[in-house]
């Protein structure tokens, strides 16, 4: 899926490592070598990091330079080799900390465009989708009627336990109404463009229901109609 927010960020991180590089580079008496400066950047990137929870996600934050000692480690008894890649090396090592920041405009922006309890936000495109049955008490010709998009863009999110009595949380009977309860899933459809968005939709029996299936979490939906109709081909 094509994450456009992310596609754009990321050019902008490497523009700006490129533009200091190129700053280093013209300041130097002596050039260097092109193929060698992207090697000492890419070795000056490792880093030993720890890894925080940010959210439904995580962050790598960069805390010692392994890639610079290496580099220093190589280059420090070689006639001042040291002192022409250094300032490479540690532009690899910082270069980290832009993409943290990157990550984390990133994950904002995202979440402002591409709204996360928005149910149009994972059903964008339904130009070639289809209502698939994957349970024996499910119908095998159900369509999608044809103000479907209209009909999820005024359901609303709500509480997918809240019909279960708190015991059977606890027991086989839950799992196997579970089962029973989504017999349809939407396949071929296409999130919002450039939200790069992935996830699995589940279609509720009655038809009036929707179970949307990310990564991270899940959402339920429901509308007060029916969403489903009977199709032409059985």
């Amino acid at each position: 899926m094509f994450n456009i927010v992310e596609f754009i960020f990321t050019l902008l991180v490497w523009g700006i490592i490129l533009f200091f590089a190129f700053r280093i580079y013209k300041n130097q008496e002596e050039r260097t070598k092109i193929w060698k400066i992207i090697i000492v950047l890419i070795v000056g990137l490792f880093t030993f990091s720890i890894t925080l929870p940010f959210f439904h996600t995580s962050i790598r934050i960069a805390l010692l330079p392994l890639g610079v000692w290496i580099l220093f480690a190589i280059l420090k008894n070689k006639e001042h080799r040291w002192n022409k890649y250094r300032k490479y090396a540690w532009l690899g090592f910082f270069s980290n900390y832009i993409f943290l920041v990157s990550f984390v405009l990133t994950f904002y922006i995202h979440s402002l465009i591409y709204h996360q309890h928005s149910i149009n936000t994972y059903i964008g495109d339904i130009s070639e989708a289809k209502v698939v049955s994957i349970h024996p008490s499910g119908k095998s010709n159900f369509d999608l009627k044809e103000d479907f998009m209209e009909s999820i863009s005024s359901m609303e999110q709500g509480d997918f336990f809240a019909s279960v009595p708190i015991e059977e949380l606890f027991t086989g009977e839950f799992r196997e109404k579970d089962e029973e309860r989504f017999p349809y899933i939407l396949v071929n459809y296409k999130p919002k463009w450039g939200s790069g968005i992935k996830s699995v939709i589940y279609i509720e029996e009655d038809g009036k229901g929707i179970l949307i299936r990310t990564e991270n979490e899940s959402m339920y939906f429901r509308s007060d109609i029916m969403l489903l109709e009977e199709g032409g081909t059985p």
